[in-house]
């Protein structure tokens, strides 16, 4: 007996046969020449992708991530190599994560990835290694499938540089992208970027995908941090990022209960000469620490020094004990601090002469958003009054009190000689590292001390004239002036010392001076780091 099948019913399981094993298993080699996706239903969109590629440099190889700036899962992939100028496949693919296989686009090789099922996917990292001795410019290009009749093909990541010493992300991907049906003989990139604007691929992805926190504030916008930590979470595994500049021996990160150092775990990357290493230490109080790293705590993944940067990877257990205190990264809301210096000492880091900045609030690791820079009004407060006492009234209290004695002597402030009244005897303080004040404030500082002593030095010479005209006046004092009671009323007892009027007039510009010296030094202590004040300032009045 035959049973008869509708032909409604028939098409409907076909379709859906086709759903559930048009993507099941990932593209087959063939697919590595046009990226296309081989089911026969589904759309190609023309739309700007929401997905990406991000390479980062690491030792010989590069870390891969592919995901969405908006989060948006995906349900198949592809990927591959090629170098801008044959076209060829180059490389081979690495350590890929257990929802991704290798592909044959080449005969024996791993030259190109894909995915082994459907489920929804965020951020994949695997790496791709150079051909020994290659040296060329190469380009991700991938294909997404948001599902199965959804995706994008030609998705392209920044050019990666690759020499025998090194490997460089040369730009970030074109704003346009454009895609592609066919293959290409050769990819040419549409935007030819020049040198000046290359933008370090560390930033990309920062408050997408993945937390970032750098110093001094508001680094991360201007993608200029002198050190920078970025952390990014995948399932169990947190994953911490950290970069320095200006030379720095070392770039640390702490996890912290509050914005100020003490009582905090701190993991440090070192720059040890002929390696990056890795260590574990504490802070009590205002003094690090280090000791020995629990198993498994912590966990280096790379490693490099390049020109006068610094960078690390390292995975952090997400439930470590540090000093009998429980890290739990999961629930815990944590403070990070970040620092870096430009020496170490044995067993140990020095001090954080580069940076030191911590977050002004708590948050899981996992919040992906902005962390913004706890706030330094009071040390700027303290610089600003410290230099309108110090350069400014202290100043002038000295001269006064050394040279003017005998000036406005025929009048005075709150019963007090005018130069008893306003004395000051303090100077000024130590510039300090953490007021983030330029090089070049030490010679408006020389220039201060250049003026001060000159003007010490001519009114000295001015007192001596005067005490020599005095020291005349009484030698002649005149017999007639004795009274009958006996009492000397000597007519110049309370006139002004000789050459008041030079010393007022000195006294006036030297006034003048002081305030201009003291207003600088203020708006540059109070506006610090000026040079960024007044960049970004510049930048607002030019876009108007």
């Amino acid at each position: 007996m035959k049973i008869k099948m509708p032909r409604t019913l028939l098409l409907l399981i076909i379709g859906l046969l086709a759903k559930v094993l048009g993507l099941p298993n990932g593209a087959p080699p063939e697919a590595c020449y046009d990226l296309m996706p081989r089911h026969s239903s589904g759309s190609l969109q023309s739309s700007y992708p929401p997905y990406q590629v991000l390479p980062a440099p690491g030792q010989g190889r590069v870390r891969l991530t592919l995901g969405s700036p908006q989060g948006l899962p995906y349900e198949g992939f592809m990927i591959i190599a090629k170098d801008i100028n044959t076209g060829e496949n180059v490389g081979d693919f690495a350590n890929l994560p257990d929802s991704a296989r290798y592909l044959e686009c080449t005969q024996g090789t791993k030259n190109g990835v894909t995915h082994t099922n459907t489920q929804k996917k965020h951020n994949l990292v695997f790496d791709w290694q150079a051909p020994i001795d290659y040296e060329g410019t190469i380009i991700f290009n991938s294909t997404f499938a948001q599902d199965y009749s959804t995706y994008w093909v030609g998705v392209e990541s920044a050019k990666v540089a690759v020499s025998k010493r090194s490997i460089d992300v040369l730009a970030t991907p074109p704003p346009v992208i454009t895609f592609r049906t066919t293959t290409p003989p050769f990819y040419r990139p549409t935007v030819d970027y020049a040198t000046k604007n290359e933008e370090d691929p560390f930033y990309a992805g920062c408050h997408t995908t993945k937390n970032c926190f750098g110093a001094p504030a508001g680094c991360i916008k201007t993608k200029d941090c002198i050190a920078v930590v970025a952390v990014i979470v995948r399932g169990d595994q947190y994953i911490f990022e950290m970069q320095a500049r200006r030379n720095a021996k070392y770039v640390a990160v702490g996890l912290s209960d509050d914005k100020n150092m003490g009582d905090d775990s701190v993991v440090e990357c070192t720059n040890e000469g002929d390696e990056i290493a890795l260590h574990m230490s504490w802070n009590t109080g205002k003094r690090n620490t280090r000791h020995a790293t629990p198993e498994g705590a912590v966990q280096l993944e790379s490693g490099t020094t390049k020109d006068d940067v610094i960078h690390c990877r390292f995975r952090r257990d997400k439930l470590t004990v540090v000093h009998g205190r429980t890290y739990d990264l999961v629930n815990t809301p944590y403070h990070l601090l970040v620092v870096a210096g430009t020496d170490l000492r044995r067993n140990g880091v020095d001090f954080h002469d580069l940076v030191y900045l911590g977050t002004s609030s708590s948050k899981r690791l996992s919040d992906v958003g902005e962390w913004t820079a706890a706030s330094d009004i009071l040390i700027r407060l303290h610089g600003a009054l410290m230099l309108a006492s110090w350069i400014g009234t202290a100043s002038i209290g000295m001269l006064l009190a050394r040279y003017y004695r005998q000036t406005w002597v025929n009048s005075q402030l709150c019963g007090k000689d005018h130069w008893f009244a306003v004395i000051i005897a303090l100077f000024f303080a130590v510039r300090l590292n953490k007021a983030k004040l330029p090089d070049w404030v030490d010679w408006i500082l020389t220039a201060y001390v250049v003026f001060h002593v000159l003007t010490h030095l001519i009114l000295t010479f001015l007192g001596c004239a005067s005490d020599r005209q005095v020291s005349q006046r009484v030698n002649s004092f005149p017999m007639k002036d004795m009274h009958s009671r006996g009492s000397m009323v000597h007519p110049d007892a309370r006139r002004d010392a000789p050459h008041s009027g030079m010393r007022k007039f000195i006294f006036g510009v030297y006034f003048v001076v002081i305030v201009m010296f003291a207003a600088a030094l203020i708006v540059i202590t109070v506006l610090a780091p000026i040079e960024e004040t007044w960049a970004t300032f510049t930048n607002t009045i030019s876009n108007y």
